[in-house]
């Protein structure tokens, strides 16, 4: 009898597990042989990069490769980098559903002076104190992007935080809340989920109204400029390093038992390479973090217009 329970409680304790088992449709077999292939994945990992290579065994295998290796040459952060728009990302408060909250205001992103390196490394570490944050029934973090602050689109810093998600982070932001969303930004959004994938149309939120936000989460937890009650003023000193000392993690709350050896070759890509103006507009759209910086240049473009 007390194994049963122990056996139920394990089953659910992870809400955003099952709704990715759900959503996920590779066989337990498929799993399982991923497992093998990838012994130090969890279960958790294995079904995420199935979910996002489509059920493709040798892809989803290949990439957790890479993930694995990143991550031991990446971690641990024992100290928080250095970035002169630090203010532009920072984790505070949860959703409704116990997601933490990673907030990115790009009107503190100055193009002309900012680092992409830099920054990029910046939100590799916020990413990280936001999973570090999550509860025992969640797995997912909820993404906000602010946009009271005017944005300008930046292309290039877009690419890297989306090659970075996409590659070492996939199927781990549940939901992206793009506030306020006007008219035109809701239109374009309208016309452009017609053509991303299923995934990316599922993430993307625009919300137009505070009224909107508040359905997903507490006005405790809504700056005061984007219309809430909290009046949080982003402080470096309250994200220490979530990293243990000499832990090198695999992905959230995994261990490494080895590490990489001096001299071992890393994969080509690896590493995010500057961005390719004749990318096609298809693999821009299909990342939920491009598809927002399209969205804003349509806009401008469209104002910028308006105003001749």
């Amino acid at each position: 009898m007390e194994h049963k329970s122990r056996r139920k409680k394990t089953q659910h304790s992870c809400l955003d597990l099952d709704k990715l088992k759900k959503e996920c449709t590779a066989s337990a077999e498929v799993i399982s042989q991923l497992r093998v292939r990838a012994p130090n994945a969890s279960e958790a990992c294995c079904i995420r990069y199935l979910l996002v290579h489509h059920n493709d065994l040798e892809l989803a295998a290949e990439n957790i490769d890479k993930m694995l290796i990143w991550r031991q040459i990446t971690f641990p952060m024992t100290t928080t980098p250095y970035s002169t728009s630090s203010d532009a990302f920072y984790c505070h408060g949860y959703d409704k559903l116990g997601h933490p909250i990673l907030f990115y205001v790009g009107g503190r992103v100055n193009i002309k002076t900012r680092n992409i390196e830099e920054l990029t490394r910046y939100f590799i570490y916020m990413m990280e104190v936001a999973l570090s944050r999550i509860p025992k029934t969640n797995m997912q973090v909820v993404v906000v992007i602010d946009r009271s602050v005017p944005l300008d689109s930046d292309y290039d810093f877009a690419s890297h935080i989306s090659y970075v998600s996409q590659k070492y982070y996939p199927a781990l932001i549940y939901r992206i809340y793009v506030y306020p969303a006007g008219l035109v930004f809701k239109s374009v959004w309208f016309i452009m989920k017609q053509i991303t994938s299923n995934r990316v149309a599922k993430i993307l939120r625009p919300i137009s109204n505070v009224e909107g936000l508040r359905n997903v989460i507490d006005d405790k937890y809504i700056p005061v400029r984007m219309g809430g009650s909290c009046t949080y003023e982003f402080n470096i000193n309250d994200y220490p390093s979530p990293f243990a000392e000499n832990f090198k993690l695999l992905s959230p709350g995994e261990i490494a038992d080895d590490d990489v050896e001096e001299g071992e070759d890393l994969p080509d890509d690896l590493y995010v390479e500057e961005s390719n103006d004749h990318e096609s507009v298809n693999n821009r759209i299909n990342q939920p973090s491009m598809s927002i910086y399209y969205m804003n240049s349509l806009i401008q473009e469209d104002n910028a217009h308006n105003d001749k």
